[in-house]
């Protein structure tokens, strides 16, 4: 058989299958790859990289002035937050009834504060005061509203500066000499706010809600 023989019976095989199959059958695609990779190399050619590397994450920009705040503050005071005002109605209208409470903002927390250890303290003031703990605010979250599981109240130099955390949909609502500010928490932030704040649970009750977010922190306290 001819050469030029062979190629049409190739051809002729390749449309059959088409017909048959209704796609062409083509070669694998990483023995492809494997393939033009060598003969570049065997060239001298450098591949291109197959994908490029992720972005880091933007990095939030602080307010001065609250960063300041924050870093002379001799005095902060941490209040807990009451059930979840949408998944846990029933709930929070039981604890409004029992305990006391008192409103911050549009947030309702329990009226006792907790005395902060001198180390959550300073923990607290290098976290918060870090533009990595933060990132840009990326819209409203699917998670049922927002809802600070704390609020924290700090002075200094006669100013009042405030932080609300949820831990829910991850954010923390800043405000500071300057207005309010919302940002989103970085996940390593995240884990490092949990680790001081989860320690401090007295008044909200062992709820499902409760159980589920602090799951993963005491996962790590057994570790």
């Amino acid at each position: 058989m001819s050469p030029n023989t062979s190629v049409r019976c190739l051809l002729a095989v390749s449309l059959l299958s088409v017909v048959a199959c209704g796609r062409v059958q083509y070669p694998q695609e990483r023995q492809y790859q494997q393939e033009v990779r060598y003969q570049n190399e065997s060239r001298g050619e450098t591949p291109e990289p197959e994908a490029k590397e992720a972005a880091a994450p933007a990095r939030a920009a602080l307010d001065e002035a609250f960063v300041k705040l924050l870093k002379d503050a001799e005095k902060a005071t941490l209040y807990e937050g009451l059930p979840h005002q949408r998944h846990e109605s029933a709930l929070l209208k039981q604890e409004k009834a029992a305990k006391k409470t008192l409103d911050f903002g549009d947030f309702t927390f329990y009226q006792e504060p907790f005395e902060v250890k001198d180390t959550d303290f300073k923990a607290l003031k290098a976290i918060l005061s870090s533009p990595e703990t933060f990132r840009p605010y990326s819209g409203e979250k699917g998670c049922g509203g927002y809802h600070p599981d704390y609020f924290v109240e700090w002075y200094a130099e006669g100013e009042i500066c405030r932080v609300y955390l949820c831990f829910g949909c991850g954010e923390a609502k800043v405000v500071g000499p300057n207005g309010e500010t919302k940002y989103d928490l970085d996940s390593a932030g995240r884990v490092k706010l949990e680790d001081v704040l989860f320690a401090y649970h007295k008044n909200r009750p062992d709820s499902e809600g409760w159980l589920n977010m602090t799951k993963d922190y005491k996962a790590r306290q057994q570790q």
